[in-house]
């Protein structure tokens, strides 16, 4: 008499059980953290863009903006006209916010929003925001992923 086998046996589903649970456990981090990253990605674009604008300040002026604020400040005249001659008139803001830099720069923040730190002089600047991932500091080592301590700043001098 032949037994027509049909169906999986029970340590086949648990193997099966097993290998997908190891790899949801493996992606899950992974994934979780992709919409950080994108924010992160989208601020390191902002901060590109304000150094491009300093950059074609310096051509037309002969000099970089001297100031040290942050670029949403726009009640300041020198921020105000940096930002509608150079960056079209839109803040330079991003989310979420995140406390003063390790540097001593600004805190830029307005409500729940962080914007971008510019500290500028006649011959250098630095430019930088807070990251909600990894960053860097302004010597270009990598900081540590701890929660609100980690930006990307870029310094000219």
């Amino acid at each position: 008499m032949i037994k027509n086998k049909k169906g999986f046996t029970l340590i086949e589903l648990l193997i099966v059980v097993a290998i997908i649970g190891i790899l949801a456990v493996a992606l899950v981090p992974t994934i979780s953290d992709a919409p950080s990253r994108a924010r992160d990605a989208a601020r390191k674009t902002l901060v590109n863009n304000v150094i491009t604008a300093v950059e074609s300040y310096n051509i037309d002026e002969g000099g970089y903006p001297v100031f040290d604020k942050c670029l949403n400040d726009t009640t300041d005249t020198d921020v105000a006209a940096f930002v509608t001659d150079y960056l079209g008139g839109k803040d330079p803001v991003s989310t979420p916010s995140r406390a003063e830099t390790e540097t001593g720069s600004p805190e830029c923040s307005n409500a729940d929003e962080t914007a971008v730190f510019y500290n500028g002089t006649t011959s250098g600047y630095t430019v930088g925001i807070a990251l909600e991932g990894k960053g860097t500091d302004a010597t270009g080592a990598t900081e540590e992923d701890t929660e609100g301590s980690a930006f990307f700043v870029v310094a000219r001098n």
